[in-house]
């Protein structure tokens, strides 16, 4: 179709017209609304979330004088999905924060979830703990008896026992006589064990006999024989309970070996009675001297006293020293004078190289002076021969 040339200006004029029209409008809609920016959310950490025109600080998220928003606590109050399973619950205990922590705490209390829940619950209680203990605690007290408060105690004692160890130790000293307590008192003193061995011990002491008890005692005394064994030392001589305090101090004598084993040494002898344990002892400090300084460990064996303890420590001496440099030992038994110690040790070296060596064995059996002691080990490498 032909159209005329003013028709066509007309259209033309008519477009323009239009479209300053839009744009008078687009200025006058922006103008009224104001400038329009990009907003960037940054992080800077440990300082908090800075929006543009806003400061919010983390600590507020742990801060126990919040409280929920009505349609936060809503929610907690709604929970999970009704199919919640593992994930969902976890889920939605992931987003709780501490203002909302009772809300959500009563939630799972009042409701069955069997294992998973109290998982959730503990870990809650857990987190809750570490931002304000004492807050924490107060909620646990009023829970009702059953696992998920023996659970929650534990857990609360542990926290606060790393943050403010007296005040832990106030807390479950208080607490009412029964198993919840004995497992509080024990979760704080393991963890004061390390830092405060002697408060552990007393806190131990509150616990009925047991071997649980006894475990802790162990625990505690060789955290403090670990820095001053010479006063954990001074310590269990003093337990009543003479198997107990055998036990405690062989276990500070082991300790103490590593670092004097002569006093360590001493210290098997005046205080544990002849028989398996003091041989015990006395081998465990010896196998860790000759496992590093072997011939140490046989010069400070040499002035034990003759008997079962020294046969015992020598045998580890010499086994532990010939693997290692076989020329060594025999260098050593050459230059002991003789006697049962040169005896024993040969003995033993010759016990040694049986297998590998039956016709040397046979040697270092005849140089045994005694002759009960060098029939025996003669008959024994006999075997091999």
């Amino acid at each position: 179709m032909n159209v005329s040339q003013p028709v066509k200006w007309t259209l033309g004029l008519g477009l323009v017209l239009m479209g300053g029209l839009l744009c008078l409008e687009y200025f006058a809609l922006s103008e009224s609304m104001g400038p329009v920016k990009r907003t960037f959310v940054r992080t800077n950490p440990g300082q908090g979330i800075h929006v543009p025109g806003r400061r919010v600080s983390l600590s507020a998220a742990t801060d126990s004088s919040f409280r929920p928003r009505p349609e936060r606590a809503e929610a907690i109050k709604a929970g999970p999905e009704a199919d919640a399973g593992h994930v969902n619950l976890q889920a939605w205990a992931d987003g709780i924060g501490a203002a909302d922590m009772p809300a959500a705490l009563q939630y799972l209390q009042d409701h069955e979830f069997g294992d998973t829940g109290l998982n959730v619950l503990t870990m809650l209680i857990r987190r809750w703990a570490q931002g304000d203990a004492r807050a924490a605690a107060r909620w646990v007290e009023q829970m009702p008896a059953g696992e998920a408060r023996r659970k929650a105690m534990d857990a609360v004692a542990i926290i606060w026992a790393n943050q403010e160890l007296a005040a832990a130790i106030d807390w479950v000293s208080q607490a009412p006589e029964g198993d919840e307590r004995q497992g509080a008192v024990k979760s704080v003193a393991y963890e004061a064990a390390r830092t405060a061995p002697l408060a552990a011990l007393q806190l131990a002491f509150e616990i009925p006999a047991s071997a649980g008890r006894d475990a802790l005692i162990r625990h505690a005394t060789l955290q403090w024989a670990s820095s001053d064994p010479a006063m954990a030392a001074a310590w269990a001589d003093q337990i009543a309970d003479e198997k107990l305090r055998e036990q405690i101090l062989a276990g500070i004598a082991t300790v103490w070996g590593d670092v004097d084993l002569m006093a360590a040494a001493k210290l098997v002898e005046c205080s544990i009675a002849p028989g398996r344990q003091q041989d015990n002892a006395v081998v465990g400090i010896v196998q860790r001297w000759a496992q590093k300084e072997p011939e140490m460990g046989a010069a400070c064996v040499e002035q034990f006293p003759d008997g079962n303890a020294k046969q015992a420590a020598l045998e580890n001496v010499v086994k532990l020293w010939a693997e290692k440099d076989v020329q060594q030992v025999v260098n050593w038994l050459n230059s002991l004078p003789d006697g049962s110690t040169r005896d024993t040790a040969a003995a033993v070296f010759s016990t040694w190289l049986t297998p590998a060596s039956p016709v040397l064995a046979a040697r270092w059996a005849e140089c045994i002076g005694a002759d009960s002691a060098r029939s025996r080990q003669m008959a024994l490498v006999a075997q091999w021969l």
